[in-house]
């Protein structure tokens, strides 16, 4: 797979680049991608920051930069997988919720898919979210009662990704619930049936 960031994704990589690492680890970080760090255009570490990124960008190491980037600093992983998620999401299915403003894609899962994992992460997009505000999402699984599974923030860009569904069944009913913070729900969406054989 070749990464091709977009502009605003090439931005923001370079902003993480920026202020998450100091110049030695900008040197590492280079040294690790077989890039001379001392070729790279700019005076300062803002600079050869952008530089880095425009060089994987010319060169098809986006993916090899992203990939190192994660290794340096696993606190990052979540911030550079978002930005990766951003670029390969494709929404498969879209849920309608109690509120007629808001609705939820889903890239994963989707109705009626069988899966044979009994962990499965969910991820997808939210649209109609109020521009202000802070918002979480938590996926919820009914199988004889209902079990709340894990949650994740949504985005600037409305995307989210929850890391564990658990599917101890073999029918499950799952929905999620949007909140701005704990006990304040937006949003309750429809449910699909995921199915584990």
């Amino acid at each position: 797979m070749t990464v091709e960031l977009r502009v605003k994704e090439q931005k923001e990589l370079h902003r993480l680049l920026d202020s998450h690492f100091n110049e030695s680890e900008l040197r590492d970080l280079c040294f690790n991608l077989d890039v001379d760090f001392e070729n790279l255009p700019g005076m300062g570490k803002k600079d050869r920051a952008r530089e880095l990124v425009l060089h994987c960008r010319r060169y098809a190491l986006t993916e090899a930069l992203l990939t190192e980037l994660m290794e340096m600093r696993p606190d990052l992983r979540v911030t550079v997988e978002r930005l990766l998620l951003r670029k390969s999401l494709e929404v498969k299915q879209w849920l309608e919720t109690d509120q007629d403003n808001i609705r939820i894609g889903l890239s994963f899962p989707t109705d009626m898919q069988v899966i044979h994992e009994t962990v499965i992460p969910a991820f997808g997009r939210i649209v109609g979210l109020p521009a202000q505000g802070n918002y979480w999402v938590v996926g919820y699984v009914r199988t004889d009662i209902e079990y709340e599974q894990g949650g994740s923030d949504i985005d600037e860009e409305g995307y989210w990704k929850i890391d564990a569904i658990h599917l101890a069944a073999t029918t499950h009913r799952f929905f999620l619930r949007i909140f701005t913070e704990p006990g304040n729900q937006v949003a309750e969406s429809n449910e699909i049936t995921i199915v584990r054989r």
